[in-house]
Formats: C-alpha cells, structure tokens, sequence
C-alpha cells in the first residue's frame, strides 16, 4: 500500500510541476490577451469609422446626382421649350404670318425685320 502511495506520488509531481509552470505563464498570457482585444477594438473602431465615412460619401455622392438629374430635367424641359418657339417661328416665317411679341416689347409693335432675322438665328443657334 505504501508502494502504491508512492507510485501515485510519484507520478503527480511531474504533474503539479506543470501546473505550477502553467499558472506562471498565465499571467503573461492574459496580458497578450489583452493587447491582442485592445488591437482588435482599435481595428473594429477604424473599420467603423471608415464606414461611416463611405456612407457619408454615398449619401453625398446620390444628392449629387439627384441634384444634377433635376437639372438636367430643367434643361430638358427648356430646350423643349425653344424648340416649339422656333418652329412656330418657322411656320410664322413659312406662312408670312407676323411673328409672336417678343417679351419685354410693347404690345402690337413688331420688331424690325433684322431683329427678326437675328431672333431666328439664335433661336436656330440654340437648337
């Protein structure tokens, strides 16, 4: 009985050994354990903060091409706008009808006919 008392002795300090060794280094592993959480919070940050940044710049980048497609409408609409007047100035022209006042002229005067013409020229500029 002693004998295996001993044998079990025996066989348990090499593992009270390890575990003496395992707590020392334990300390040493929790603080790179640490560093190693403190790392990851500091790369999880950047990576929110870059998103934030890329959403930002997205948001900016659609008002800008909200902005720009209204303008691009408005354009359209005016160019639309032009072009009727001018080919109601051909017609008027074609037929020898008087053309429309032109606005910020007084009412039931014409234009002389070489302020038509360049009227008709800028008009067909525009076009």
């Amino acid at each position: 009985m002693i004998v295996r008392f001993l044998l079990a002795l025996l066989c348990a300090l090499p593992l009270t050994a390890h575990a003496e060794r395992s707590v020392q280094s334990s300390p040493e592993q929790l603080k790179a354990l640490q560093q190693r959480m403190e790392a990851l919070r500091d790369e999880l940050n950047q990576s929110e903060s870059a998103h934030r940044e890329a959403r930002d710049e997205l948001r900016s980048s659609e008002k800008a091409i909200s902005d720009a497609t209204r303008a691009l409408r408005d354009i359209s609409r005016q160019r639309k706008e032009v072009e009727t007047a001018l080919a109601r100035t051909r017609a008027d022209i074609a037929t020898g009808d008087s053309p429309p006042p032109i606005p910020g002229s007084s009412p039931g005067t014409t234009p002389p006919r070489s302020r038509m013409k360049q009227d008709v020229h800028a008009l067909m500029m525009v076009a």
